[in-house]
């Protein structure tokens, strides 16, 4: 908003008091679509930068319900028959429990 309150500050300076013998029309023209341009973009960005943002909640929303409705499924597919219960719990990937790489919850790195 400042960057185009600045362009018609410029063109009503100018046309308040322009230069003599009608010259910088095309300056002033270039100038006000420069700055048209560069408002515009920056504006652009912002709504990038909040569609971003608003993704990043509506991929996590998505993944949890997802989620639960995988465990529901198997749970009544293992209360109907159609899935064997196994004794073995691996990972949440499907891993084994052999496979599961478990990381290093210490408080640091070790001397």
């Amino acid at each position: 908003m400042i960057i185009i309150l600045l362009a018609g500050y410029e063109v009503l300076d100018w046309l308040r008091d322009p230069p003599p013998g009608g010259a910088g029309w095309s300056v002033l023209i270039s100038d006000t679509v420069r700055l048209l341009v560069i408002a515009i973009l920056l504006y652009g960005a912002a709504d990038l930068a909040d569609l971003m943002s608003k993704n990043h909640y509506e991929i996590r929303a998505t993944r949890i319900l997802l989620a639960r409705q995988t465990y529901l499924l198997r749970q009544l597919g293992i209360a109907s028959g159609n899935i064997a219960p196994t004794d073995i719990e691996g990972d949440r990937r499907g891993l084994a429990p052999e496979e599961v790489v478990v990381p290093h919850r210490g408080g640091g790195p070790s001397a």
